[in-house]
């Protein structure tokens, strides 16, 4: 059976150990965190995993974990971005033949390329992978897709079976909601201070990063608004963008190794090394996230 892409996903970190590697035990411990408290699925291999940092082995190991792990409805994405494209493809085969439910396909993220070129990317993705293909628009990490380009690439064929924005732009919640070829195809907002919006927009959920560290708040706006309650979705909305507040003191995605371990969760080491400011800062904020957890009602 196909499963709904509606709801919220995570988008999970990648836990590492003080040597910089992997920490295998911590991470099957975050899918299993993530998953008991509420989303739709997890989404794995994605910028909130710091794809770029692992090598091939290591992305195929991330997804095998989260298969074994992952069981009943909830749904599997495999984030499968990488700088060439051939990689691409076989993170893409692998995550097919694991039996995940879809493929979340960021342009490439090295040298800038032109429009041209990315629909090209794009044109033998979807060509060689016979699957659930959503595409990624994320320009403040690698090339950015044009309102056009993603128009064409809508037009590539039933593979294409949506789209996450990222872009934090508000005017494209609009523009891609009612842009030729959106019909029956379902659209995930990925910047976490705009869900409610695009929820009333028609839009079918969010793929976060946040919902790594705290996918209770995350699921209380979709629910909310799902149940027709607009002054609890506002409310969950609200809380949300407090938190994103303190998040966004930090480079993306430290702050969710720094809150994790609050929730029982140990991440270890970052990739970066802190200053001693930066040191200072995520003192704060693990003195300051159990009170807000606990403001919301959230263990």
């Amino acid at each position: 059976m196909t499963k709904q892409l509606a709801g919220v996903f995570a988008a999970l970190v990648t836990p590492l150990d003080l040597s910089g590697n992997i920490d295998w035990e911590a991470y099957r411990k975050v899918v299993d965190f993530v998953a008991a408290r509420g989303v739709r699925g997890l989404c794995i291999g994605g910028g909130t995993g710091e794809y770029p940092h692992f090598d091939l082995a290591d992305r195929l190991e991330l997804m095998r974990i989260a298969r074994e792990r992952l069981h009943g409805d909830q749904v599997l994405i495999a984030a499968i971005g990488s700088a060439p494209v051939h990689t691409t493809l076989k993170l893409g085969r692998a995550a097919m033949e694991m039996g995940y439910d879809a493929l979340l396909v960021p342009p490439p993220f090295s040298y800038r390329l032109q429009q041209q070129d990315l629909q090209a990317f794009y044109e033998r993705v979807i060509g060689e992978l016979d699957a659930r293909i959503l595409i990624y628009h994320y320009p403040h990490f690698g090339n950015a897709l044009d309102l056009n380009t993603i128009r064409k690439l809508f037009q590539l064929g039933p593979r294409v079976v949506g789209l996450k924005d990222s872009s934090g732009v508000l005017d494209n919640v609009e523009a891609i909601g009612t842009m030729e070829g959106r019909e029956g195809r379902t659209l995930l907002m990925g910047d976490d201070r705009k869900i409610l919006y695009s929820l009333g927009k028609g839009w079918q959920g969010s793929v976060s990063g946040v919902a790594s560290l705290c996918p209770e708040i995350l699921c209380r706006v979709y629910e909310r608004f799902v149940q027709g309650d607009a002054e609890g979705a506002r409310q969950a909305q609200d809380a949300l963008n407090e938190l994103i507040v303190e998040l966004d003191r930090f480079p993306f995605p430290w702050a969710m190794h720094l809150g994790l371990p609050v929730r029982g969760i140990p991440t270890g080491a970052l990739a970066q090394e802190l200053s001693a400011e930066r040191k200072s800062q995520a003192r704060q904020f693990t003195e300051w996230f159990p009170g807000w957890l606990q403001r919301h009602g959230i263990d």
